[in-house]
């Protein structure tokens, strides 16, 4: 476990193995409420956390928490092959900020650790309208839209794509929101 980053009394913290989630608390009756695995039918957040935890190669999982209570979280892993140019891929397959905490900058501030986290491009499927106007107007690309794109994701419909230079462009933002507060 590693704190990457802090703002006000929130701790970015990236989680590596799967017996650290117990240390946190997660969707505790009276707690922040989350519901993205609950709408896929996965209803224990923690055990779905540590599977995810001992798959190989080890994902990229990053908590925010309050003290001792996770707010946000996002889950990339490495994709199966390299983009055209040989740079790694990774896909961003589930980001979600506590129902309470939506609006106030935290899933963007996640995206920016996470795009500092993983060299080459990010992809990820939103699953919802709202979902995919946060990754637009955060600078991936509709790969539909390009003329000739660097992954090759034929038979994966829907995806985004966020290349290096876009992400050089979005990680212009990183110190002000971690460092000017």
């Amino acid at each position: 476990m590693e704190v990457l980053e802090t703002h006000a009394n929130q701790r970015y913290i990236q989680v590596s193995d799967p017996l650290e989630i117990d240390g946190f608390r997660i969707n505790e009756v009276g707690g922040e409420r989350f519901t993205f695995l609950k709408n896929l039918g996965i209803l224990d957040y923690k055990e779905t956390f540590k599977v995810w935890l001992r798959k190989f190669p080890r994902p990229v999982f990053v908590i925010c928490v309050e003290d001792k209570n996770i707010i946000a979280w996002v889950y990339v892993e490495e994709w199966d092959s390299v983009a055209k140019d040989g740079s790694p891929v990774y896909v961003l397959r589930s980001i979600e900020t506590a129902e309470e905490r939506r609006g106030s900058k935290i899933g963007f501030r996640l995206l920016l650790i996470v795009a500092k986290q993983t060299p080459g491009y990010l992809i990820t499927k939103p699953i919802n309208e709202s979902a995919r106007e946060f990754f637009l107007s955060n600078y991936f690309l509709d790969k539909e839209k390009i003329e000739n794109p660097p992954i090759y994701l034929h038979s994966n419909p829907g995806y985004l794509i966020l290349p290096p230079y876009r992400k050089k462009k979005l990680l212009e933002e990183y110190d002000y929101y971690f460092n000017s507060y």
